[in-house]
């Protein structure tokens, strides 16, 4: 079965502006992402979905198969699954085989990810004959929610709490590093994450998403600080 990395990068990132293309340690952030998953030597098409002009040139330069998304596509409150799904749709003529191939999706803004990341969670996908994968982190934090005003916690009692090394209820997030699913999958159920799920669990300082300014500082000094 062929391989994709599908690699979404619009233009209009509001919390850190032009973060796609932000020089990380001297790398555009989505050429990195390109040059990691040329590296696993898994892929047989790297596509990076965008709507910039600048995103598409660095793109192209670092050998990906660039797609320009429709407008409607790329607002703030766009969410990438119906791109993966409109851009399967929208390409099939060219490329047949994104109709039932394995597609791992990327964001560029997971600066620590490694090629190695990648294979294991695709490993753990195929050893365990799972629908989808992604990669996680453990969490130990005490999180809590808002209503209307008031805060309550959601993943423990205050009353019960335990040293945070002995907690039952310590949990996972997801870090936005990887996500392995097949396009047959998500063409029909709309979701990346479906059936059997299985994760590759990455440490937590490796785990930081860019968002902002302060999330970039901060994974370029851990880079910095693990050699990379």
């Amino acid at each position: 079965m062929k391989k994709v990395a599908f690699i979404p990068a619009r233009g209009g990132s509001k919390g850190l502006p032009r973060k796609n293309i932000k020089p990380f340690l001297g790398e555009p952030l989505i050429a990195r992402t390109i040059r990691i998953a040329k590296e696993t030597g898994l892929f047989d098409l790297i596509i990076v979905n965008t709507d910039d002009s600048e995103i598409s040139k660095v793109a192209n330069q670092a050998g990906a198969f660039v797609i320009n998304r429709p407008p409607e596509l790329g607002t703030d409150n766009a969410e990438v699954d119906p791109l993966i799904n409109w851009t399967i749709q929208e390409y099939i003529t060219e490329i047949p085989f994104l109709n039932d191939c394995l597609i791992a999706l990327l964001y560029s803004t997971a600066p620590l990810r490694t090629s190695l990341d990648i294979v294991e969670t695709y490993d753990n996908l195929i050893k365990d004959n799972a629908d989808s994968a992604l990669t996680l982190c453990k969490t130990t934090d005490y999180l809590w929610r808002e209503d209307n005003g008031f805060f309550s916690p959601t993943n423990y009692v205050p009353a019960k709490r335990a040293a945070r090394q002995q907690e039952s209820w310590n949990q996972y997030k997801e870090n936005k590093a990887v996500y392995f699913f097949y396009s047959k999958n998500i063409l029909s159920s709309g979701c990346r994450i479906y059936g059997k799920v299985v994760a590759h669990i990455m440490p937590e300082y490796r785990s930081v998403d860019i968002d902002t300014r302060e999330d970039f500082i901060l994974a370029e000094n851990i880079s910095k600080t693990i050699g990379e």
